[in-house]
């Protein structure tokens, strides 16, 4: 693994402050934060695969949101659905896994990340 649990890195060390290094950061440098957290992942597997003798599997380790249904309705998997990957209207959307997922695997943030992210949207070069 490249990275544990890099939304507390994130949010819960840099956004809420709960986690070390307990910082309340500006949503600008939290957008740096969240990409560097990508590159580095990237510059790790990188790193991993150059050095390395065998076949690896290389991965990152995420936490986060997962929301299921309590009946098995469609529309009850649609709300689970929407809430587990939904980056609107609340903080929770430091906590889903498509933050940084989208960016590794696709190599972009989600479409519906906050304003604040739109400026590295560009930026990822996989």
């Amino acid at each position: 693994m490249t990275l544990n649990e890099p939304q507390c890195v994130h949010w819960l060390g840099h956004g809420v402050g709960v986690h070390a290094p307990g910082l309340k950061c500006s949503d600008a440098d939290l957008a740096v934060c969240l990409h560097n957290l990508v590159l580095a992942h990237g510059v790790a597997v990188t790193a991993l695969r150059e050095k390395s003798t065998s076949d690896v599997n290389i991965g990152v380790v995420l936490c986060g949101k997962l929301c299921y249904p309590d009946v098995d309705t469609p529309k009850a998997r649609e709300h689970a659905y929407e809430k587990t990957f939904s980056l609107k209207n609340d903080e929770s959307w430091a906590m889903t896994h498509n933050i940084f997922m989208d960016a590794v695997m696709f190599h972009k943030y989600p479409d519906d990340a906050p304003e604040f992210i739109n400026k590295w949207k560009q930026r990822i070069r996989g």
